[in-house]
């Protein structure tokens, strides 16, 4: 694979959207399915990373929000239909990449009646670090038996995993609102974690 090197101006943008799937992922299986497809997506764009050196930070909208993130490259975003519990949820992956790492944002638009229930988001919100829990160990975990308390919504945490004998390494935050979900992710293959400094500005972006 070759890297072409090309400038991108700083400024605002608003990421091309792919074609939606016309597939519809059902049942309580919506966590499994939107961390799989995260996960697929970071994987995948950790092998562009190393073509993508340079930090070239810039605003961008999330789609159907007024939302902004920030992003370290010209973001790609991906859309498709969910179904959670008896709700359909709009979700959006955007994603870059730098330095050798990838960065994803996943958005979820809560219809009302996921807006009017708490416990509900709350459901969702625990499903979802389940999922996580599924493919990756938290830090402070020692063993499967030695369930870590899940981070509170906006809080930062740390995971990792081997596959193949490489050690993925994942930085992410989630945050729960009445009318959206917001999940930051960024993953390295070198074992090490993510360039803190880097790291800070795209976090600080989705916490604002």
């Amino acid at each position: 694979l070759s890297c072409a090197k090309r400038r991108i101006g700083q400024g605002e943008y608003k990421a091309a959207v792919q074609p939606a799937d016309e597939k519809h992922e059902t049942g309580y299986g919506i966590s499994t399915m939107m961390i799989r497809r995260i996960i697929a997506i970071l994987v995948a764009f950790l092998t562009l990373a190393a073509c993508s050196p340079e930090f070239n930070w810039r605003k961008v909208q999330l789609e159907q929000t007024g939302l902004s993130a920030m992003l370290p490259g010209k973001p790609t975003t991906s859309h498709r239909m969910l179904d959670f519990e008896q709700h359909q949820l709009d979700f959006y992956l955007t994603t870059a990449t730098a330095g050798g790492q990838s960065y994803t944002v996943g958005h979820v638009i809560l219809p009302t009646e996921l807006q009017q229930d708490e416990a509900a988001r709350q459901r969702l919100y625990e499903a979802l670090h389940e999922s996580l829990r599924g493919k990756f160990i938290p830090d402070g975990q020692v063993s499967e038996q030695s369930q870590i308390q899940l981070p509170p919504p906006g809080q930062v945490f740390f995971m990792t995993r081997d596959v193949g004998g490489v050690a993925l390494r994942l930085e992410a935050m989630i945050r729960m609102e009445p009318g959206w979900l917001v999940q930051g992710f960024v993953m390295t293959d070198s074992g090490k974690a993510p360039d803190a400094a880097q790291a800070k500005v795209f976090f600080d972006g989705l916490a604002r």
